[in-house]
């Protein structure tokens, strides 16, 4: 791709915005309806594989299913041939200029309570769109959620979406989303509905409040317990009651207790929104009936009047909190997208005889007597190509390819519940770990989860490196070795395409 190309005689390129392993995004011009787009071109490896085509086009239904006010519009899904003759597959999407919610907090702290209305409102129109369609978000958090410099607020990234009554394609076990922000129904692992969301939008209303989550700690195991049984802590004097009203009903635990669709959640973030804005201690939700937000004010001394803002102008505003100077600059570690739920069940992480013992005809890694307690967080350069390993986003899913090492994403190494055994997840992103199952040949980019752990063999440490042989814990005859554009399952030997260096560990042999 290059730079004033044109695309099916209509589409010039004008700047490339990112590139990977999977393809290329640019900007450009749409020369018949004169307007700015994005294409999202995949790599000519890809568009070559009719599997991968075929999930590509999957993908792009989903997203045209979502055409509403809040959500990015696809315009296009086409086919062609490139200026070398390669297969050429793209997509036409709305191009948005914006920041994410996570991006606005973090530079500005707590957002003003009329600017949280307005964008829980948005963002709970565009939900009602996606649940109208028969579509669950199952992921809202801030990073999820755009703003752009007008205020204008759109709903993304439904990689993990799902449309109801559909069967899940996550194993026993384990539940898909983010903890801070996962419903208690959905870390249950119980069928969800529209209430789901809601209930994650209301957390995201929380932070953009308070600038933390309510509920978040240094596991996933007790932010899981808060989620499902503590009320959440009180919200900041200077939030509002209308305000406050209707983050607490969007919090109960029980879905029945919530508003009754995202139009309803809506509605009431509006009607908060119009409120008169008046300080007063808020108190935290409890275990029983949470009321809807009050129909009366009651009646406090009127403050000066203030000039009317923009949603844009709202969300440049700091919020005076009191608690704003003890919460200081928040670092979350978010928690594994996918992750078990405890509760009653056997199964606790990953073991040694998940999957088929090792043949006799396919060599597995002799577990070395000394080495690091634990892998660094780290890239992950193989020893025989010098490529490391990258996660890139396409669309509305992702996948795992071999990059230059400069290029190549920092991984972190989460210990399972049996000695050598790990998830390997994306430093960068919540959840999202290295994972194969039998029978694929790449190594995908997805949801963490028990049949997702790899066993990790230490080979040595050299040059300030540590050098690991990783195999499937799903099935021990197949190691993490290379392929021609992405990392591969296959059978495990003692070839250096199948030893892989991190940054040496504090703990050295």
């Amino acid at each position: 791709m290059r730079n004033g190309q044109v695309l099916k005689d209509r589409y010039r390129l004008t700047a490339r915005i990112a590139a990977g392993g999977m393809g290329e995004v640019w900007r450009a011009d749409d020369l018949v309806l004169h307007r700015s787009v994005a294409i999202k071109v995949l790599h000519a490896a890809l568009a070559s594989d009719p599997a991968f085509r075929r999930r590509f086009l999957q993908e792009a239904r989903t997203l045209a299913a979502l055409n509403a006010p809040g959500l990015i519009d696809l315009y296009d899904v086409c086919e062609e041939r490139g200026e070398d003759g390669a297969p050429l597959s793209y997509l036409v999407m709305e191009l948005i200029d914006g920041r994410t919610l996570a991006e606005v907090l973090a530079a500005s702290g707590p957002m003003a309570p009329e600017a949280v209305m307005s964008v829980m409102a948005q963002a709970a129109t565009a939900l009602h769109a996606a649940h109208g369609a028969g579509i669950i978000h199952r992921d809202l958090k801030p990073a999820n959620i755009l703003v752009d410099a007008a205020g204008r607020v759109t709903v993304i990234d439904f990689g993990i979406a799902r449309t109801r009554g559909h069967a899940a394609l996550t194993s026993a076990g384990t539940v898909v989303g983010t903890v801070e922000y996962a419903s208690p129904e959905q870390l249950r692992n119980e069928p969800l509905t529209p209430a789901s969301d809601v209930y994650s939008l209301g957390v995201v209303g929380y932070e953009c409040l308070t600038a933390v989550p309510p509920f978040h700690g240094e596991s996933a195991a007790s932010v899981m317990a808060a989620q499902l049984g503590s009320p959440p802590p009180p919200l900041p004097e200077g939030v509002p009651p209308a305000v406050a009203g209707v983050v607490s009903r969007a919090l109960a635990k029980q879905p029945g207790e919530r508003f009754g669709d995202a139009a309803e959640f809506a509605a009431a973030c509006r009607a908060a929104e119009a409120a008169p804005h008046r300080s007063t201690r808020v108190m935290s939700v409890g275990h029983g009936h949470v009321p809807p937000p009050p129909t009366s004010v009651i009646e406090y001394a009127e403050p000066e009047p203030e000039p009317e803002r923009s949603v844009a102008e709202l969300l440049r505003r700091r919020t005076m909190l009191a608690v704003a100077a003890t919460l200081g600059v928040v670092l979350l570690v978010a928690a594994t997208v996918t992750v078990v739920w405890l509760g009653g069940r056997g199964d606790t992480g990953p073991t040694d005889d998940a999957g088929p013992s090792p043949s006799p005809s396919s060599p597995s890694p002799s577990p070395s007597p000394t080495g690091p307690d634990d892998p660094s967080t780290s890239t992950i350069e193989n020893a025989h190509s010098g490529q490391c390993i990258g996660v890139e986003y396409f669309l509305m899913f992702r996948s795992s390819v071999l990059t230059d090492c400069e290029s190549g994403d920092r991984f972190e190494f989460l210990p399972g519940t049996t000695e050598g055994v790990y998830q390997i997840a994306l430093e960068s992103e919540d959840g999202v770990c290295l994972n194969w199952r039998y029978g694929d040949e790449d190594v995908s980019a997805g949801d963490c989860g028990l049949d997702t752990a790899w066993r990790l063999t230490w080979v040595e440490t050299r040059a300030g490196t540590d050098v690991w042989r990783i195999q499937s814990v799903n099935n021990s005859n197949y190691c993490l070795a290379i392929g021609e554009a992405s990392p591969q399952g296959q059978d495990c030997t003692e070839d250096a395409n199948q030893q892989w260096l991190t940054d040496a560990a504090a703990a050295t042999p």
